[in-house]
Order: structure tokens, then sequence, then C-alpha cells
């Protein structure tokens, strides 16, 4: 049966902090990772997805903070989904993970504006953690491996101010 986007159990003890949608074709990766977020004091995951549509009316429905997405995720209603985001939602912040990175393939979805925070797939979680609190304070996050970027990702970021 396929995952339509599930929203997790909330944990009533948690402080309001930084709440976070995970968007990934790959289950396991989306649960995992929400264990990881859920154990920070400050952060909680409200809902996973595994496609473009799904996240966009989660989105709408749970009003995250911050949207972690596989550059990889669409289907056919949401091939853009960070550009998307950004135009209907632009206080929401979006985290792009990649999983795959080489100097000569830059992802189409990188050169649209309204991401904020790249880093591989591969990353650690201490580095995705940093990351979603830079992110949260309208800052750009790039990880090491991808400081190459950061003249197309500013020329994107300068273009969606204007």
């Amino acid at each position: 049966m396929k995952d339509t986007g599930r929203q997790p159990v909330q944990n009533s003890n948690k402080k309001a902090g930084i709440k976070i949608i995970i968007a990934d074709n790959n289950a396991i990766f989306r649960e995992s990772l929400q264990l990881k977020i859920d154990k920070e004091h400050e952060m909680e995951v409200i809902g996973e997805t595994e496609n473009g549509t799904i996240t966009l009316q989660q989105i709408q429905r749970l009003a995250p903070d911050i949207v972690i997405t596989n550059l990889n995720i669409y289907d056919q209603k949401s091939s853009n989904l960070t550009q998307q985001i950004s135009s209907r939602l632009p206080h929401i912040k979006v985290i792009a993970l990649l999983s795959l990175f080489n100097k000569y393939y830059v992802p189409s979805t990188l050169k649209s504006a309204g991401t904020l925070g790249y880093l591989l797939k591969s990353c650690s979680f201490k580095d995705l953690k940093s990351a979603i609190h830079i992110v949260r304070k309208n800052e750009i996050y790039v990880a090491a491996e991808l400081e190459e970027l950061i003249p197309t990702i500013m020329q994107n970021n300068e273009q969606d101010l204007t």
C-alpha cells in the first residue's frame, strides 16, 4: 500500500519548536530522519510525504516552519516542488537534500529560487541540525561539499528578492 502522507503522533510533552515536514520518496529514510529529529527538544516532525502533491497539501494544512525535501521528489502535478513552495508560501523555509552531486551536474531545481539549505543526502545529522537552525533564521546554509554552487545559489536568491 502506498504511503499517502502521514501525520506523526504529536508528543504533548514537547514544547512548541521548529515544525518540520519531511518529503522524500524513500520511506525508511523519512522514518529514520523523523526519529532523529523528534529526539531533539526544539524540533518536531509534523508530517512526512512521498510526493510533491501530498507535500503541498500537508504544508497548507499543517503550516510547518521548514520542509526538508529530496530534490528528486516530484510527480506530474508538482514537477518543481521547491519553486511551488517559494511562490505559494514564501514564509516556509526549504532545505534541499541532494542524492548525488558533481560539478558537471547542477540539478535544475537549484536554478530556481526559494531553497535556503543545501546538503548532500549522506550528510551527518549534526550538519542537518545546523542547517535547520540557520535556515530558520532566513539565512543560507550550503554544505562544504557543495560550496562551488554558492555563486548559482546567491544569484537565484537575489533574483527572488527582486
